[in-house]
């Protein structure tokens, strides 16, 4: 009797222990569902805590919407992770653009209905991806203009792709970011493959030149697309050119931290240099150019090159 008794003890706290268990598991499984779904609201690290309040302010006085995304687009919460520092530039032309477009008549018909919401991704590819997540999961958003970089759009891709959302891409060039064609995704500008040998060909038989120096961006998110154009338009020219009629100076990486570059001024300006090819960022290409300039304005008889970015 006793024997049994400690049986049917044990099977007791075995029953115990096995609803417990189980009670563990569901509630553990239904906040793993519950984190999933609002974790991204909670992100301050990429500034999207309020997104999802700041799609319901614009749903309130539209019945649609269209996002803006990209680095340095304004945007009411700024990404605090930005693992680039001067990409910023181009978020703010994009941001601009669209000002101006919104302002022309064709607009008008539609801008009681559609809203229009304003994104900092930072450039952060991770940020990219949350961001797209939150945006696919409203039925109200008619596009997505952005990002603007190939490592930010590279993220977002399969969110927009997944949800049939269309997708204008105003910036991002690199060649594979379309390999899968998806047939969502609009592509505005040319990729750097095409670029490279429209570049070079304006080299060879639009503009006549003979000393041609190519500069490049070499700070770390720049390289996936200046360092391929540079390589291209070297090999394009010196494939095609007359040897006798044309010079490539030579390639120069230049990057920020600080951008002191007076040895090369120098020889661009003593060289009698034609053509400047600029691959790489807006906002390097200004301090480089300030530079440029500040150099010719000791050589006043000098004639001055032309700058294609």
């Amino acid at each position: 009797m006793k024997y049994f008794t400690k049986i049917k003890k044990t099977d007791s706290i075995l029953i115990v222990i096995f609803w417990i268990g189980l009670s563990l598991l569901f509630v553990l499984s239904f906040i793993g569902k519950f984190y999933d779904k609002n974790s991204f609201s909670n992100d301050t690290n990429c500034g999207i805590n309020n997104l999802e309040s700041r799609i319901a302010t614009v749903l309130s006085d539209h019945q649609y919407f269209i996002a803006v995304v990209g680095d340095g687009v304004p945007s009411e919460a700024i990404v605090k992770d930005r693992p680039y520092n001067t990409q910023y530039a181009q978020g703010y032309d994009l941001y601009q653009g669209i000002q101006h477009a919104i302002k022309l008549p064709e607009f008008d018909a539609i801008k009681k209905q559609v809203g229009i919401l304003y994104i900092d991704d930072g450039g952060n590819p991770s940020c990219a991806k949350k961001i797209s997540k939150i945006l696919a999961s409203h039925p109200e958003l008619l596009g997505v203009i952005g990002h603007s970089t190939t490592s930010s759009t590279k993220e977002a891709i399969p969110n927009y792709e997944a949800s049939n959302i269309p997708f204008i891409i105003p910036a991002a060039t690199n060649p594979t970011l379309l390999a899968t064609h998806p047939k969502n995704c609009f592509r505005l500008p040319s990729n750097d493959k095409i670029q490279s040998l429209v570049i070079s060909d304006l080299i060879l038989k639009k503009l006549s030149c003979r000393y041609v120096f190519i500069i490049w961006d070499a700070t770390p998110e720049a390289l996936q697309y200046s360092e391929y154009l540079k390589t291209n338009i070297q090999n394009y020219v010196n494939f095609n050119q007359d040897s006798l009629s044309m010079i490539i100076e030579g390639s120069y990486p230049i990057s920020l931290n600080p951008l002191n570059y007076t040895y090369l001024f120098r020889r661009i300006v003593s060289s009698n240099t034609d053509v400047i090819v600029f691959c790489g960022y807006g906002s390097l290409a200004r301090e480089f150019l300030l530079g440029l300039d500040d150099e010719y304005s000791h050589y006043k008889n000098k004639i001055r090159p032309k700058v294609i970015l």
